[in-house]
């Protein structure tokens, strides 16, 4: 009968446990749509009239993008005869 005493508590602990883990994973993988809390106030929104003068090391970098991208230009535009022409013509 030692036995079946035994096997009772292994089997009620069992099931306690089962419980347990259970109800930790429904909570753990639970949606929480935040029925809870109050909505979130709006935020104003603000119009920005003039963007913020630029300071002469921003206006230097744009400066050398604009430079580099009218080089960028000339080469693919030199580029692209050659490549169009079929190989045995060039």
């Amino acid at each position: 009968m030692g036995i079946s005493k035994w096997k009772k508590k292994l089997v009620s602990l069992l099931v306690v446990g089962v419980f347990f883990v259970s109800t930790a994973g429904a909570r753990a993988i639970a949606d929480d749509d935040g029925k809870g809390q109050p909505p979130p106030k709006p935020t104003p929104t603000t119009k920005i009239d003039a963007p913020a003068p630029l300071t002469e090391r921003e206006r230097q970098l744009l400066d050398r993008v604009e430079q580099l991208e009218r080089r960028m230009a000339e080469l693919e535009g030199k580029a692209q005869p050659a490549a169009a022409l079929p190989r045995h013509l060039q």
